[in-house]
C-alpha cells in the first residue's frame, strides 16, 4: 500500500479525530486553528516509522535558558526516532542551534502563549519522519496571574508495513492549580486519545507534582490500555512520564545526571506488539 493509499485510510478511520494537518495533504485535512503552530528543522520525508524499534526522547528544556542545553540535545539523541520537548520556544537562536543539534529532526511547537520578547513557548515534537496528521489541543483552564493554557500537540504517524498508526500525545500538564483544574486539562486528552485504535504514546511534563493529580491521571489513561514505562526521576521532582498502547519497552536510558534544565531527559526504545501488518503487494 502507497504511502498516500494509506494517508487515505487514516483519514476514513480518523475522521472524527479533529482538526488534523497533514502537511503532505492540507486539503484533506484543514488546517490547524489560528495559525497554532510554527515549524522549523530540515523537512523530513513522507515516510513510516520503522516497525522494529523507536527510540522516544522526551525533555522539558527550561525555555533553553542554559548555553549547555543544545550540545546535550547532540550528544544524547543520537538515533532517536521522536524528540518531544516542553517549554520549546521560537527564539530564532534556539531554533537554529537546536537545528544542528540534531540535523534529521523535523519540528512542530504547538504554541502556548507569547512572552515578553515576543517570542512563543510551548510543546514541540521532532520527527524524522512526517506525520500524517497533527491537532494541538489548548488546554480550557489557565494558570494563575499569568492567565495562560497549556497545549498538547497530538500527531499521528504510518508505520512501516501495518494498517496501524501511532498517536503520539506531547503534554505539559497545567500548574499552580488546585485537582479539579488539572482534571479539566487531563480529560480534555483523554476526550481525544480515546477515538484512536492504534499504539499510542502519551508523554511530558505531567506536573504530577502531589498524589492525587498522578492517581487521576492514572485512573484515565489505564481504561485506555495505557501502562507506564519505569523511568528514573527526571529532576527533583517526579514530574515526567511515558505511557503507552500497542507497545514494549525494549530499553530504558538514564540521563538523570544531565543538569542543562531543571529537568533531566527521559529515552526509551519501544517495540510494538500485534500490529495488523501488511500482506506483500508483489506484481
Amino acid at each position: 500500500m502507497s504511502y498516500i493509499a494509506k494517508l487515505l485510510l487514516v483519514i476514513s478511520i480518523l475522521g472524527p479525530f479533529g482538526a488534523l494537518k497533514a502537511h503532505a495533504a492540507d486539503d484533506f485535512l484543514g488546517n490547524l486553528y489560528n495559525d497554532s503552530t510554527i515549524s522549523f528543522g530540515n523537512l523530513a520525508p513522507n515516510n513510516p516509522l520503522p516497525q522494529d524499534r523507536i527510540r522516544l526522547f522526551v525533555w522539558n528544556i527550561h525555555k533553553a535558558e542554559d548555553q549547555r542545553l543544545p550540545q546535550d540535545f547532540a550528544d544524547l539523541s543520537i538515533g532517536a526516532d521522536l524528540a518531544l520537548f516542553q517549554e520549546a520556544v521560537t527564539n530564532p537562536s534556539f531554533v537554529k542551534n537546536i537545528t544542528a543539534a540534531n540535523p534529521e529532526f523535523e519540528w512542530t511547537l504547538a504554541k502556548s502563549f507569547q512572552m515578553f520578547d515576543f517570542n512563543f513557548t510551548g510543546v514541540a515534537t521532532a520527527y524524522r519522519v512526517k506525520p500524517l496528521g497533527e491537532e494541538v489541543i489548548v488546554s480550557k483552564v489557565t494558570e494563575p496571574v499569568t492567565e495562560t493554557p497549556k497545549t498538547i500537540l497530538l500527531s499521528v504517524f504510518a508505520i512501516n508495513q501495518s494498517y496501524d498508526t501511532l498517536l503520539v500525545a506531547n503534554i505539559h500538564g497545567i500548574n499552580f492549580v488546585g485537582l479539579d483544574t488539572y482534571k479539566v486539562q487531563i480529560d480534555q486528552l483523554a476526550a481525544k486519545i480515546r477515538q484512536h485504535h492504534g499504539p499510542m504514546i502519551v508523554a511530558g511534563d505531567f506536573n504530577t507534582w502531589e498524589p492525587g493529580r498522578m492517581n487521576y491521571l492514572k485512573k484515565i489513561l489505564t481504561p485506555l490500555g495505557l501502562s507506564q514505562v519505569k523511568t528514573p526521576v527526571a529532576g527533583f521532582m517526579d514530574l515526567d512520564h511515558v505511557f503507552i498502547r500497542g507497545m514494549k519497552t525494549q530499553f530504558v536510558y538514564d540521563f538523570s545526571n544531565i543538569d542543562s534544565s531543571d529537568h533531566a531527559p527521559l529515552m526509551v526504545d519501544l517495540v510494538f506488539e500485534n500490529n495488523k501488518v501488511m500482506m506483500y503487494e508483489g506484481n
